[in-house]
């Protein structure tokens, strides 16, 4: 939910191609629900927020070499430097909401 809420604004009320790498997060996406506790909180603030925010999101596999975001996500930001891609942050004020739509 992080990106998200971080490009909530941006992502309001539009469909939203997101790509994922990892089928049994994708899949407990689609289909709402996880066996695992912390996995299904994860799942259900997503869809909350894209709820709330009314985003149509379409999960779509993508293999990590394939990813843009999969380096990033490791702390390598080298291809997105070189590419001239602005680098936003996602600063903790805007996790907020989404973090609110959890049961801890």
């Amino acid at each position: 939910p992080i990106a998200l809420t971080t490009w909530r604004q941006t992502l309001s009320n539009r469909d939203i191609l997101v790509f994922i790498d990892n089928d049994p997060a994708r899949e407990a996406l689609i289909r709402g629900s996880s066996v695992s506790v912390d996995s299904a909180s994860y799942v259900r603030g997503c869809r909350l927020l894209c709820a709330s925010e009314g985003m149509a999101p379409w999960y779509a596999r993508v293999a990590s070499p394939s990813n843009l975001a999969d380096l990033p996500s490791r702390g390598d930001f080298r291809l997105l430097e070189k590419s001239r891609a602005i680098k936003v942050e996602a600063a903790l004020v805007a996790c907020e909401p989404s973090l609110a739509l959890f049961d801890f």
